[in-house]
């Protein structure tokens, strides 16, 4: 194949050396030269493909530094109970009870994003309405922060949860006043149920997967790191199963769940990242302070890179305060340890954070779908440091974006706009200082990939890296809106894919 030459394009390269090209060069899949016109063409030599941009944008292709893959793509297969598809319990009811119609008995029911706060109930559906939409089968409704679900009476006896079961440390279940039996409700405990859950049958999953890998390529996302804290060495065998059919494209870089590295459940020599999650009841969080500071030193001292999942305010803290702990000890700002999701952290944390050498990965993109609600249903002092990669940059934090599908939707360029506008989807506006657009675009590209550890390899227009880039029209730069509502054309390894290399 010829190399290829793209020119008359706006190249924004995230390269600080070179942030502005007009040219760029590629052979076998990778980048070979950035420059001007003339200089890109004299690298090529004399025989080389070209393609005239129109003054397009280009850029690389997006990372997303937080999700999570398999229940991203289980969740397209799944009956969707999202509050505009189920604005309430009947609807939400009839959409299973649909889906039990074409089941076989005993076949489990996935349905997935609903949220107890914008059914017109306000109110969890119960174990008992679970049951009377689907007799036969076990169902398990999950909540769309992906922490809780409801489960209907066969999937709770499955589950091995009854009158007598125990709450474990950072779960809660719900259970009805009168006589304490369990309303379905289970908080922290998706580990218990999905040890009920059969595995799904690998032509399914390859199904599923491929399903997921087409829409991440559709938004211009090449790379995804996938934080799911139950992974094991059997999953990420299962992950290159995955790409050697030819189900997964996208480069994957994979955490292992604390637990499972805790057991050894790992491949040898592991010393990628380690998701730990923070488990907010309330005031209560688990694991505790003690806790949390020995699994992180655990992490550190077997080379590996602690992600700790932390929301809330307290939450944030916590975590910081256990690194603070770890960095008394020994030096960890070179091992780049990472605060996943940080959703409400003020300035004074984020410059301990920085001073700690932490990353963070947040999550702009859930300001669109949930803004309104949050507006709604949060303090006021919150909101100006809810979901915002200003407040980390400003500290000196290279803060990466993650979708954290499907939480949110895997939506990059949505991201970006959200960072930028920090918009709701009714276009109110929530407090708090926006990102510069260029700073946005950094956070899913360069610093997305330096969250992963792939900076090499991706995130920047550069010689060297992978020919994952996407192509932009000119105005899409406008504004947020435009370019929340641009859909990009990607090239993956140097190759258009929506076909051909023109």
């Amino acid at each position: 194949m010829l190399p290829l030459v793209l020119h008359h394009a706006d190249l924004h390269t995230m390269n600080r050396a070179r942030p502005r090209a007009g040219a760029l060069l590629i052979r076998d899949g990778r980048i070979a030269a950035v420059g001007t016109d003339a200089d890109v063409r004299a690298a090529a030599g004399t025989r080389y493909d070209a393609i005239d941009c129109g003054g397009d944008l280009l850029l690389p292709a997006f990372v997303d530094a937080h999700i999570h893959l398999l229940a991203y793509a289980a969740g397209l297969a799944s009956v969707d109970c999202s509050p505009a598809a189920a604005p309430d319990i009947p609807a939400l009811l009839a959409a299973i009870a649909a889906r039990a119609v074409i089941s076989e008995p005993g076949r489990w029911i996935r349905a997935v994003g609903y949220r107890e706060t914008e059914l017109r109930e306000r109110r969890h559906p119960t174990r008992w309405e679970l049951d009377a939409a689907a007799p036969a089968n076990p169902v398990r409704l999950i909540h769309a922060s992906g922490h809780g679900c409801v489960l209907n009476s066969r999937a709770l006896w499955l589950s091995g949860i009854g009158l007598e079961s125990e709450e474990p440390a950072g779960g809660h279940i719900g259970r009805r006043l009168k006589d304490g039996e369990p309303d379905g409700l289970l908080l922290g405990m998706n580990a218990a149920v999905e040890r009920a859950v059969p595995p799904a049958e690998y032509a399914d999953l390859r199904t599923q997967v491929a399903e997921a890998d087409r829409r991440l390529l559709a938004q211009g996302i090449t790379a995804v790191q996938d934080m799911g804290v139950q992974n094991d060495a059997a999953t990420l065998a299962m992950f290159e199963r995955l790409r050697q059919d030819g189900a997964l494209s996208v480069a994957l870089t994979p955490a292992i769940g604390i637990e499972p590295f805790l057991a050894g459940n790992l491949p040898p020599g592991w010393t990628g990242m380690v998701k730990i999650v923070i488990e907010e009841l309330g005031d209560e969080l688990h694991p505790d302070a003690v806790t949390l500071g020995a699994q992180i030193g655990a992490i550190h001292a077997r080379g590996a890179r602690a992600a700790v999942h932390c929301i809330g305010r307290q939450a944030v803290q916590q975590a910081i305060a256990a690194f603070e702990t770890l960095a008394q000890r020994e030096p960890i700002r070179a091992r780049r340890h990472r605060l996943e999701h940080a959703a409400l952290c003020r300035p004074q944390e984020a410059g301990r954070a920085a001073a700690l050498g932490l990353l963070v990965v947040c999550n702009p993109g859930l300001l669109r779908p949930n803004g309104d609600r949050y507006l709604r249903d949060l303090p006021a002092g919150d909101l100006p440091w809810l979901h915002n990669p200003a407040t980390f940059a400003a500290a000196g934090i290279p803060v990466a974006i993650g979708s954290d599908a499907p939480v949110g939707p895997p939506d990059a360029l949505g991201s970006i706009a959200a960072a930028a506008s920090r918009l709701s989807a009714s276009g109110q506006r929530l407090p708090g200082k926006v990102a510069p657009l260029a700073d946005a675009l950094r956070a899913h590209t360069l610093h997305a990939a330096n969250a992963g550890g792939s900076e090499r390899e991706r995130g920047a227009l550069r010689p060297g890296a992978a020919a994952d880039l996407v192509r932009l029209p000119a105005a899409a730069f406008a504004d947020p809106a435009v370019l929340g509502g641009s859909r990009p054309r990607v090239m993956q390894a140097g190759i258009w894919r929506d076909g051909g290399r023109e």
